[in-house]
């Protein structure tokens, strides 16, 4: 979820977008999941925007309903 957020998000972040994303991605990742589904509230350290922006796609996400096609379209945009 994170990196087809990111594949449409990032290229038009400003440096300083990137590195509140990089705070964001080294939090542990039970931590984030449950940011994300709002279970905790996130640290002030968090970028209020930038998680809202991967809130609100989490919660609209097709890829969190099981689609094999629209996977397998998504997929070719992240790098492994």
């Amino acid at each position: 979820m994170l990196g087809s957020w990111a594949a449409k998000h990032l290229p038009g972040y400003t440096l300083d977008q990137l590195k509140a994303y990089e705070r964001i991605l080294n939090m542990e990742t039970l931590d984030l999941y449950n940011h994300v589904l709002g279970v905790t509230p996130c640290p002030p350290h968090v970028d209020a925007g930038i998680m809202k922006s991967i809130v609100d796609y989490s919660a609209s996400c097709p890829l969190g309903r099981a689609d094999p096609t629209k996977y397998a379209q998504v997929k070719t945009t992240m790098s492994n």
